[in-house]
């Protein structure tokens, strides 16, 4: 009897959820606060955390009142897939705890005085703010609970961040299928229906990753297809920050894109086929219907509005090899090559282009498969056959 009930309760929130309007269920992890907690980090601890964070993006100087530290998750209900929409570098979980971890390391006191002794001074009426980004509804939550923020003070600052959401929501829906004309609020019904295919894009259609100042891409229009991360080359003498980028996030960014790649050349065999017809097998993935081997990749959903299998040339991603582009002086580059082999083979044996933008010319400088660096125009001329 009990599994009965407990069997009627599922059928009816699954009545409810796909009754009228489904209800949105954000995913908002907090800090664990029992006593059985991991032991906290030490002051010194913090201060390499803030430091190292602050110092990959360059932020050193010139704080603004508030520093918004945003994690980043999608929402989904009944979707296999689910995990693939959160953060990558976080296990597949939302990235709230680790923004909440470093706010809370950035209002310390101690730590502040740590980082002073280190260059770099955040005025004391700075505060830093956790913060959320649904990429489903294009929504940012800002958590002010770990930080003494004045009252009303982050009005202007939620203001803007709504008029930002519905920017991108208003960019991002008519390429969802059957959401060309729907209303303002239709991303946010999508990640709540148990039964949509397509509740969001996710990463589909990225092409490259731009390690380099905001000032360098800011005035272009990328259509969300690269990856962003600020560098300055001016700030970083030992090379240390260019080799943390290129051995982390570069490499991650290159797993995303072999994934969607790999995914789209071969969808039956790299991919995961139709989510509608899958089932899950524990927690270790997916197989299509009752039998067969685990499926691999991301489902055709993630990928087209259309079934890959019948009109390939349509669907959202172009499967492209990711284009990496870091202004940063190509000697240095190649130093860090040098000392990671098994970075230097994603060049050498092209799974990814890498381009430089020397600072001190502003010339472009292409990475050939020799790991020798060319002018940008001849080493694409030589990469394209003649007709």
């Amino acid at each position: 009897m009990p599994n009965t009930w407990h069997r009627l309760g599922l059928a009816w929130g699954a009545i409810r959820q796909g009754w009228g309007r489904p209800q949105l269920r954000t995913k908002t992890p907090t800090l664990p606060i029992d006593d059985d907690r991991p032991p906290a980090m030490t002051t010194a601890d913090k201060v390499d955390l803030a430091a190292g964070a602050l110092g990959a993006i360059g932020l050193v100087n010139n704080f603004a009142p508030y520093i918004v530290l945003c994690g980043h998750a999608g929402t989904a209900e009944n979707n296999a897939f689910a995990s693939g929409y959160d953060c990558g570098a976080c296990g597949g979980n939302g990235g709230q705890v680790n923004a909440q971890v470093l706010a809370q390391a950035l209002n310390d006191p101690e730590v502040r005085r740590g980082l002073a002794d280190r260059g770099i001074q955040i005025p004391d009426d700075t505060v830093a703010i956790a913060a959320a980004h649904n990429t489903t509804t294009e929504v940012i939550d800002l958590d002010p609970s770990l930080a003494e923020v004045p009252a009303g003070g982050t009005a202007m600052l939620r203001d803007r961040l709504a008029q930002a959401g519905g920017l991108v929501r208003a960019e991002r829906r008519p390429l969802l299928p059957g959401a060309k004309d729907a209303q303002e609020s239709e991303s946010a019904r999508r990640g709540a229906d148990w039964s949509q295919p397509f509740p969001e894009w996710g990463l589909a259609g990225n092409a490259a990753f731009v390690i380099a100042p905001r000032e360098l891409t800011k005035d272009l229009d990328l259509a969300g297809r690269a990856f962003l991360h600020s560098y300055v080359a001016e700030l970083d003498p030992s090379y240390a920050v260019l080799e943390t980028l290129l051995t982390a996030p570069a490499v991650v960014t290159q797993w995303i894109n072999s994934q969607y790649y790999f995914s789209s050349v071969d969808p039956q065999t790299y991919g995961a086929g139709d989510k509608t017809t899958h089932n899950v097998v524990g927690d270790v993935g997916v197989m299509s219907g009752a039998h067969g081997d685990l499926r691999v990749g991301l489902p055709w959903q993630a990928l087209s509005p259309i079934d890959l299998r019948l009109n390939r040339e349509h669907g959202l991603h172009e499967p492209l090899r990711l284009q990496i582009v870091v202004r940063a002086d190509p000697a240095a580059i190649s130093e860090v090559l040098a000392t990671h082999p098994a970075l230097s083979n994603l060049f050498s044996n092209n799974w990814a282009a890498l381009t430089a933008i020397d600072p001190a010319t502003g010339e472009l400088r292409k990475l050939r498969k020799s790991l020798e660096w060319v002018p940008w125009r001849e080493g694409i001329a030589q990469e394209v056959p003649a007709n």
